[in-house]
């Protein structure tokens, strides 16, 4: 017997409160392996006692398998035991059996309908539209699994619930029950919810703290304690601009008061649970990390795409997979790219013979004329399978599955053949994208960044682990025709330049959604020239061999592992892709989706500083120009004032005036000698408002990033006039010296 725990490097995440223990019991003595039909050797059956002390087993579910792949006893593959072929281990007392093979979900989405969600990207079709379409198939998906999740042939899932919610300065909620805003799951939700979709409008200003609070509040998402995970799916494309503020603090999500404090912030309720957030648009400056963290915080992740009408639907399904990824649901692959009348696009995929399901997702991105139609060919040149959009679902995608094996006995087994037929007779191609899940009971992949917070000249260290049966699949890099690799799409300039060295003048906010001066200078920007944020893309490749330069901690251990410069701040999207052959159940493949945003953070060896001193109102003065660069000469560029204060002996904290060039500048009175300045850094990713001013002992020495601009800064043009003229007195100096000895 195989005890995987939670927690453990590969193993299901579970819930926020960490519940799920996999036991794997291989019963190798009740078969007889030399009969050409595996006989059963059992006089009758079998009994296991497992105990837990505490707390008490809430659930189980089984999953029986045996080794009748075809062909002659004994197979090395397994595959689930099917409904008609039993026996199936049985769960006799006290606990309820899940025969769905999972927990039951409590979601609710948090949406952004701000003003800035009328942005088209450079499209036809808005932000909020796109974002009907995702929660859309999120929710076309989550019926799919559903539909097609029972182990034993009837339909018995878990009592899931779904709560929508979309939020600006205001909240306006599609679900409402009995007593709570979250409703029962059902085969309608889908079109009830689909047509409380369509009338959302565009809002006014940004508070993500007042949606999540109302996904928290005592109507909405339940305590911890209960049966079901709760998770929460938080989208928006700006940043937070009305209180109440969101940000992680001390290990929690909390939000300031209603005038926008800090200070004494509050802890969300119903803490723990997990979220997982999706944001729209080039995120920089303070607002990107403050969203990362929100769902770190929690063990969750964050994802973002500056091309929406091409990712968003994607993103709000690879979500969807992590959320029932407390049973074995793991996305198998993900394709975006365009298909012709003429041309169908087509590919192949693999299935393992221990898979119990399909599930998939196509979506014809908006505006494409005719539709699109799927065909799935099973291996061994079954029939085709033709899927075609259901007549509620107005975007055209298609959200269907089926249980394996297919009726007539075809186990699903083998190489998949896929097609995408365009409806279209036009010469136009039709762009979409495609999402395939797979319910695979002995395969378990994790594929990701290693959580932590990047910063520019760090490197992203990502990871790939299969499980097979509880242990890792090692040799993939050395197995014939095997791919361990991720494909990185990466800022290819730093954002902060791009803002610093522009003379663009910052563009109008939306209507009643202000952006600071930062971001509408960056809109316009962009607007001017869609091209002027670069992005690169390659390919890594992930090993385990141990070595310094892949990052890999140790060899031969089926932990896959590559090292990603971090050269510029912004976001790096992974694309995963693990194909190979394992023992249990032949050829597999796994993909996922990740995205990290690097941070560009102040360096005191890079910053440079001109200081003058000048006359005010008869008294003086000292002028100091920063520029911050972080440690690889990139400036950090406008947008971070609230985090850059001056301090000075004896006064109050100085926060200084950002120019929008990448400079930021303060004017700082004094009698006598000009006084000893330091300039900090607030690191933490946490909402600072333009009232923000830091409390005592915030700045420390900790958060310095230079401690005597004045006395130790570079010379320069704008340096005291001693340190400018310091030669021309030390020539005069020495004539008089030479004149005195004549």
């Amino acid at each position: 017997m195989t005890v995987i725990k939670p927690q453990q490097t590969g193993a299901d995440p579970a819930s926020a409160d960490n519940r799920k223990v996999v036991l794997l019991i291989q019963l190798l003595t009740n078969v007889d392996e030399s009969a050409p039909t595996c006989a059963s050797t059992m006089t009758g059956d079998e009994e296991w006692t497992v105990s837990v002390p505490s707390p008490r087993i809430q659930g189980v579910a089984l999953q029986s398998l045996d080794r009748e792949v075809g062909g002659p006893c004994p197979q090395t593959l397994y595959r689930p035991v099917p409904a008609n072929d039993g026996p199936f281990a049985t769960v006799t007392e006290p606990a309820p059996e899940f025969t769905s093979g999972r927990t039951g979900l409590d979601a609710v989405l948090v949406l952004d309908r701000s003003g800035s969600m009328s942005s088209t990207d450079g499209g036809a079709t808005s932000r909020l539209d796109k974002l009907k379409t995702a929660t859309n198939q999120f929710v076309a998906m989550w019926n799919t699994l559903r539909n097609t999740e029972s182990i034993t042939g009837a339909i018995q899932s878990p009592e899931d619930h779904i709560g929508v919610v979309f939020f600006d300065d205001s909240l306006q909620w599609l679900t409402s029950g009995v007593g709570s805003k979250l409703v029962p799951f059902t085969g309608s939700t889908p079109a009830t919810l689909s047509a409380a979709l369509n009338p959302v409008t565009l809002g006014g200003a940004t508070s993500i703290g007042d949606g999540l609070e109302a996904a928290t509040g005592a109507d909405a998402l339940p305590a911890s304690g209960g049966p079901n995970r709760r998770v929460v799916l938080l989208m928006t494309d700006g940043a937070q601009n009305t209180p109440r503020f969101a940000f992680a603090d001390g290990g929690q999500i909390k939000t300031s008061d209603d005038a926008g404090n800090i200070t004494n912030p509050t802890p969300l309720p119903k803490q723990p649970f997990q979220l997982y957030s999706v944001t729209v648009g080039n995120e920089f400056g303070p607002d990107a990390p403050i969203n990362q963290a929100l769902a770190n915080i929690t063990g969750g992740y964050s994802l973002n795409t500056t091309h929406p009408a091409a990712e968003l639907d994607a993103f709000f399904l690879q979500a969807l997979q992590n959320f029932h990824k407390f049973s074995t649901v793991e996305t198998m692959r993900v394709i975006q790219d365009k298909t012709l009348y003429t041309a169908p696009f087509q590919t192949t995929f693999p299935v393992t013979s221990s898979t119990t399901r399909l599930a998939f997702n196509l979506t014809p991105q908006p505006g494409q004329q005719g539709g699109v139609r799927l065909e799935l060919t099973p291996p061994g040149g079954g029939a085709p399978m033709i899927f075609v959009a259901p007549t509620w679902n107005t975007s055209g995608a298609i959200s269907d599955g089926f249980r394996l094996p297919l009726p007539g006995g075809n186990n699903g087994f083998g190489e998949w053949k896929m097609r995408v037929l365009s409806n279209n007779d036009g010469k136009n191609p039709v762009p979409f994208n495609f999402v395939l899940l797979g319910d695979d009971v002995t395969l378990n992949s994790s594929l990701g960044a290693a959580n932590a917070e990047y910063a520019v000249g760090g490197k992203i260290k990502l990871t790939a682990q299969i499980n097979d049966f509880g242990k890792t699949l090692k040799g993939l890099n050395s197995q014939a025709g095997a791919i361990v690799k991720a494909i990185v799409v990466s800022p290819g300039n730093n954002v902060g330049d791009v803002l610093s060295d522009s003379a663009a003048q910052p563009s109008p906010s939306p209507a009643g959604d202000n952006g600071t001066a930062a971001q509408n200078k960056l809109a316009a920007i962009l607007s001017a020239d869609a091209g002027a944020l670069k992005q690169n893309q390659n390919e890594v490749i992930l090993r385990d061999d141990g070595s310094p330069a892949s990052g890999d901690d140790k060899a031969n251990d089926g932990i896959y592992t590559a090292s990603v410069p971090a050269e510029f701040e912004g976001h790096y999207n992974f694309v995963f892709l693990v194909q190979g052959k394992s023992d249990s159940g032949g050829q597999f493949v796994r993909q996922q989706i990740r995205t990290v945003h690097v941070r560009s953070l102040p360096d005191p060896a890079k910053t440079q500083y001109t200081s003058n001193i000048v006359t005010i109102d008869g008294g003086k003065a000292v002028v100091i120009v920063a520029t911050p660069k972080n440690v690889l000469g990139g400036k950090m560029g406008p947008g971070w004032a609230n985090y850059f204060w001056f301090n000075v002996q004896g006064q109050a904290p100085v926060k200084p005036k950002d120019n929008l060039d990448g400079t930021y500048t303060v004017q700082i009175p004094f009698t006598g000698d000009p006084p000893k300045v330091s300039l900090h850094f607030l690191p933490e990713p946490i909402y600072r408002p333009d009232g923000f001013v830091p409390p005592a002992g915030t700045l420390t020495s900790g958060n310095s990033i230079g401690d005597d601009i004045i006395g130790n800064g570079p010379a320069g043009p704008g340096q005291p006039w001693w340190k400018r003229w310091w030669w021309l007195i030390l020539i005069v100096l020495l004539l008089l010296f030479l004149l005195r000895r004549k």
